[in-house]
């Protein structure tokens, strides 16, 4: 199982933020300096009646890319591989869970059975 999510990830640098508000964003980092990151296509989890989807980090803008000032991060580190998995086919490829085949679901599904459950598509 590991393997067959490994496969799909491994090219994208999903990772989780955590912001000094105690927000946790998913992104892709992509550049990193003394004092910015800059990070792609950021979500948060949204976990609403026991269904976890994602939700667009900044909703009121179209941008993908975002500079970030180091000062109000507190950690980087990488995503949870199926998570990570969840995030590139819903958010990088645009592929709602609706859209899965039955074994992409059951790949999610064994670790995050609740993620597979209802409708997780971005908000």
């Amino acid at each position: 199982m590991d393997d067959s999510i490994q496969s799909v990830v491994k090219d994208y640098n999903v990772n989780v933020i955590k912001m000094i508000d105690g927000t946790d964003v998913i992104c892709q980092l992509l550049h990193t300096s003394v004092d910015t990151y800059t990070i792609e296509k950021p979500v948060i989890i949204n976990r609403e009646g026991g269904i976890m989807g994602f939700q667009q980090w900044c909703p009121y803008t179209s941008d993908a890319y975002f500079p970030i000032a180091t000062h109000n991060v507190l950690t980087i580190n990488p995503c949870e591989l199926t998570i990570a998995y969840f995030y590139v086919q819903q958010v990088l490829t645009d592929k709602a869970i609706e859209c899965m085949t039955e074994e992409e679901k059951q790949l999610i599904g064994e670790v995050h059975p609740h993620v597979v459950e209802g409708s997780s598509t971005l908000q």
